[in-house]
């Protein structure tokens, strides 16, 4: 069974858990990831198959590819 899971926030500490997702980990696919540097967030999905970018933390957890969503952004945006 694989869970499809977005990240919001992709910067250091989001890439790195991206890489323990989809390198360490068994059974996960990063599928979805937003960021304030769009510019960003799609450097890092162009290097994850089939990973979508979303302007948005609020759009990758409505994506219906989406089971799982992991909240790396900084800590003041959590809530939002």
């Amino acid at each position: 069974m694989t869970v499809r899971v977005g990240v919001i926030g992709v910067g250091m500490i989001g890439q790195d858990h991206i890489r323990r997702l989809t390198h360490v980990l068994s059974g996960a696919q990063v599928v979805a990831v937003t960021d304030v540097d769009p510019a960003r967030a799609q450097s890092v999905a162009d290097g994850l198959s089939g990973c979508t970018v979303h302007a948005t933390g609020q759009n990758v957890i409505r994506d219906d590819a989406v089971e799982a969503v992991l909240v790396t952004s900084w800590g003041p945006t959590h809530e939002e």
